[in-house]
């Protein structure tokens, strides 16, 4: 079994994700329905912790930072403390770290848990399993050409008076 750490805004904020728009509180609401809906981190059976940094309402705390649970997904959120240091010491308290998947770009990580054991995935892999898709940017796959070709030929007639 492995657990997979997922740096959440780190993926939020990634070139390839597809989660964009609306409230921070959106954003990691779509992000974890994603999770649940889609298994990025393969089987079931795997565990999933997503890290935040900041505050949340409703929290129980623990070593320091909010805790809560959203069906299988574990959400921590810092506090005080950022995303990257709560992902430190959850691979650094493990008993088996080499069973760690760490989800991030953020290259401070990878030099401070990299004789860990832990192993890393990178956002765009993420984001490829979260939004199913195969090419390295998922927002230039959703592109329609017929229809953007429809929409420039409706707004020259509009703008421009052209048939």
């Amino acid at each position: 079994m492995l657990h997979y750490i997922i740096d959440g805004y780190n993926v939020i904020k990634s070139e390839y994700s597809q989660i964009y728009g609306g409230s921070l509180e959106r954003q990691r609401n779509t992000l974890i329905a994603l999770i649940k809906s889609s298994s990025p981190q393969g089987s079931s059976k795997n565990m999933v912790t997503v890290v935040f940094d900041g505050k949340t309402e409703d929290p129980f705390s623990s070593s320091g930072y909010s805790r809560q649970m959203s069906g299988f997904i574990e959400v921590l959120y810092s506090e005080n403390a950022t995303a990257d240091k709560v992902i430190e010491i959850i691979v650094n308290e493990s008993s088996n770290s080499s069973n760690m998947v760490v989800v991030t770009d953020d290259r401070g990580i990878h030099k401070l848990l990299g004789y860990s054991g832990a192993k890393f995935v990178s956002t765009r892999d993420f984001c490829r399993k979260l939004f199913n898709t195969k090419k390295g940017n998922p927002r230039e796959e959703n592109i329609d050409t017929d229809f953007s070709e429809s929409i420039d030929k409706e707004l020259k007639e509009k703008w421009f008076n052209e048939k």
